[in-house]
């Protein structure tokens, strides 16, 4: 499986579910942000492309970066994770 593929099978709004309550914005969803120290939802989750941003702190990516950021872990484990995830789906 390759890095897109792995990213179609791992949407990033059911990636962040599992770590934390969504809020519906829109046809979006914000989340307390990850990298830094949040105490209102300020990361918007942008479901049509697939990439976080948030307007705090300025991180920003696709669901790779989410999870690195909510796991504090490197690229490797992060694709490991969801590659995991992916495969006992």
């Amino acid at each position: 499986m390759n890095i897109q593929q792995l990213k179609a099978a791992n949407p990033i709004e059911t990636v962040a579910a599992r770590y934390a309550t969504l809020h519906r914005a829109g046809a979006n969803y914000k989340m307390l942000c990850p990298f830094h120290d949040d105490h209102h939802p300020s990361l918007s989750l942008h479901v049509g492309r697939q990439y976080f941003k948030c307007h705090a702190c300025g991180a920003g990516g696709d669901v790779i970066g989410l999870v690195m950021g909510l796991e504090k872990c490197s690229f490797a484990e992060a694709v490991e994770m969801l590659g995991g995830r992916e495969a006992s789906s």
